[in-house]
């Protein structure tokens, strides 16, 4: 027996697996499911930058005082809002005289880079958790800044409304279809060797699959795959496609999301998962 067949394999021995977070996010996922022994497919289906016309966001940063809360549903809000500030002669820190809500634990760690700590953090990282959080506040004629994509869900913005929350929703940034590389579509449509595990973060990455690959291939391609979502909007963007989602860390952390692939595919070959928390923390 040779020294490499007594060592014992790594869980996603084997496994090629779809990345389709933006290049710039992308890194620890891939590093970590490489660590773990998987092939990663890279297939970035995010492209994200500035609005076009940037005044109401401008307007929304020179005002920023008028403002009791702002609310912001993911990293990427944040980082485009905060980088826009300097061009209005403001800094991120002058965030720390309004409240600030974020959606979960990503957006939580956004603002931390930023010196920031949010006020309010829901319990499930979504929209409809953010809402129930937002319950026991008293809102009646309060001004709220929500800041986001220009795809934003608008179940927020009503829920707010209802309780009497005066929002202003901005455009932060705008979450376009990128130009996908046609040698890594070659790679992820192959239809002799599918892909054993595909990765969606955002319902839009789901949703600019099927812009970039055409219905056929994408239906094609998430029915041969195991689909692993982040998030529970997430997994409704597939499920609303007609797809199964069979891998949903309880948590929106890329360490969560990464044991819960490993997982799955120890379960389907009959093997007790290990739950190694430390190789991925």
């Amino acid at each position: 027996m040779t020294e490499d067949a007594r060592l014992p394999r790594l869980p996603l021995h084997g496994r090629r697996v779809v990345v389709t977070r933006r290049r710039e996010q992308a890194g620890t996922l891939c590093r970590l499911l490489r660590a773990d022994g998987a092939t990663v497919l890279r297939l970035p289906l995010i492209e994200l930058a500035p609005p076009p016309d940037p005044g109401p966001l401008d307007a929304a940063i020179d005002h920023l005082e008028g403002y009791a809360w702002v609310v912001f549903t993911s990293p990427n809000a944040v980082r485009f809002f905060c980088a826009r500030m300097p061009e209005r002669g403001r800094r991120p820190g002058d965030l720390s005289r309004n409240r600030i809500a974020a959606l979960g634990p990503a957006t939580s760690g956004a603002l931390a880079r930023y010196g920031l700590q949010p006020d309010l953090v829901p319990v499930t990282a979504s929209q409809e958790g953010l809402i129930a959080a937002f319950a026991g506040q008293a809102l009646a004629g309060c001004p709220v800044l929500f800041p986001g994509s220009a795809l934003a869900r608008p179940a927020l913005h009503a829920a707010l409304t209802r309780q009497g929350a005066c929002v202003t929703r901005v455009i932060a940034y705008i979450n376009r279809v990128p130009d996908p590389d046609p040698q890594a579509v070659a790679a992820v449509t192959d239809a002799a060797r599918p892909p054993d595990a595909i990765v969606f973060a955002s319902p839009s990455a789901v949703q600019h699959l099927f812009a970039c690959l055409g219905d056929v291939a994408a239906h094609r391609l998430l029915a041969a795959a195991a689909i692993a979502c982040i998030g529970p909007t997430t997994a409704t963007a597939v499920t609303e496609r007609g797809h199964r989602v069979a891998i949903q860390p309880a948590d929106s952390r890329i360490s969560a999301l990464v044991r819960a692939v490993c997982d799955h595919f120890a379960a389907s070959a009959g093997v007790a998962p290990s739950r190694q928390e430390n190789r991925h923390a």
